[in-house]
């Protein structure tokens, strides 16, 4: 009988000292992979796996998103046209706070140190902390437009172009004026700045693509065939913009010279990208371009489906773009091929963003951001 009972009592011990041995029933680790993002007209916004196009995730807005979004601090920041920036973790595509500006929102957001600066349709450019999400600041220009410039950082300053012909410079920390660039009655900033060194370049509804020094002087202005609502790139001492007169031109950037244009159907209001010498854009042709920056010859064109007024992005080979036809696109750069598209039910005005998870953005173009 005691034989029996100590018996009992050693299982009872070891099975005791077994479970306490055992590991804690905890969930297993997330894990993420890059991820590109994409709106339309549909009022969602997607997140796909850049190398095959399998879905991450897809987020409701309950608006359309015209502007592109800005990938920033480890936030996505999406202004809807319903005057909210939607701040989102883009590894889950989950809302973190809503921003409300009012209006609509057709800008591109800009982010520098621990702010976001964003420009409403009412002409009123925003300074949000990145912190709280709190407006820090607000300037008003007393220009409202439909069709707003994106900022750009130019030292301490913002820059951006309005409807009432002016280029304005705000200081970034205190919201006051630093100058104004004034083209003239009638004269429509809708082209987003880009900034390179001490210099600002931006389009005009009056076909110029303006050269500012970093005070608002005007350095030089050069004549394309029609209005521009392209956003100039600066890359490798050129400037490369888009113009209604269906052309692409090249200019120097310290002379204002021609270089060379490339001639396509219709119009081109895509914001060219600059990667590895080669320009890629889009045209009202329904086509994406790629060409050679020495000297504009073609490389290869991609016949989309319709209007591509998207800015493309270049990400480990391949050339990401949206067109009206409401495909997301992945074309190799060598060649043009398809990788893989989407259909996501809605005509995409925006460009794409990517997320590699390594820190790096990347962003569209917008703002003369391509990645040299």
């Amino acid at each position: 009988m005691h034989k029996k009972l100590l018996a009992l009592l050693s299982a009872a011990v070891l099975f005791c000292s077994c479970s306490n041995k055992m590991s804690p029933d905890d969930p297993l680790p997330e894990t993420f992979d890059p991820s590109v993002f994409i709106g339309s007209r549909n009022q969602l916004i997607y997140a796909f796996d850049p190398v095959n196009g399998n879905k991450h995730w897809e987020y409701a807005l309950n608006a359309n998103l015209k502007s592109s979004p800005l990938l920033y601090n480890g936030f996505l920041y999406l202004p809807a046209e319903s005057g909210d920036i939607h701040k989102i973790d883009p590894k889950r595509g989950k809302l973190v706070s809503k921003i409300t500006i009012g209006g609509t929102l057709s800008a591109t957001p800009v982010g520098d140190g621990n702010m976001v600066y964003m420009l409403g349709d009412n002409g009123i450019l925003y300074a949000i902390s990145t912190a709280d999400d709190a407006i820090q600041w607000q300037y008003n220009t007393n220009s409202p437009a439909a069709n707003s410039s994106s900022p750009a950082i130019s030292g301490n300053n913002v820059v951006f172009g309005s409807s009432n012909g002016k280029v304005y410079a705000v200081d970034k920390a205190s919201g006051a004026l630093a100058w104004t660039y004034d083209a003239g009655a009638g004269n429509i900033f809708s082209s987003s700045p880009a900034v390179s060194g001490n210099h600002i370049y931006i389009g005009n509804y009056d076909t110029y693509l303006y050269a500012l020094n970093a005070d608002g002087s005007l350095q030089w202005k050069y004549k394309t065939g029609d209005k521009i609502e392209s956003s100039p790139i600066s890359y490798a001492g050129n400037i490369i913009v888009g113009s209604d007169d269906f052309k692409l031109h090249c200019v120097d950037s310290i002379t204002g010279q021609l270089r060379w244009t490339y001639t396509t159907k219709e119009r081109v209001i895509s914001s060219p990208y600059a990667y590895a010498q080669v320009i890629y854009f889009g045209s009202y042709d329904d086509s994406l371009y790629a060409v050679r920056i020495n000297d504009g010859s073609r490389k290869w064109a991609f016949p989309a489906g319709a209007t591509v007024r998207s800015s493309p992005l270049v990400y480990n080979g391949r050339i990401y773009f949206g067109s009206y036809d409401k495909n997301l696109y992945a074309l190799d750069t060598a060649n043009g091929y398809i990788s893989w598209f989407r259909n996501i039910n809605g005509v995409i005005d925006c460009s794409p963003v990517i997320d590699d998870l390594s820190g790096q953005s990347y962003n569209s173009s917008i703002s003369g951001l391509s990645i040299h």
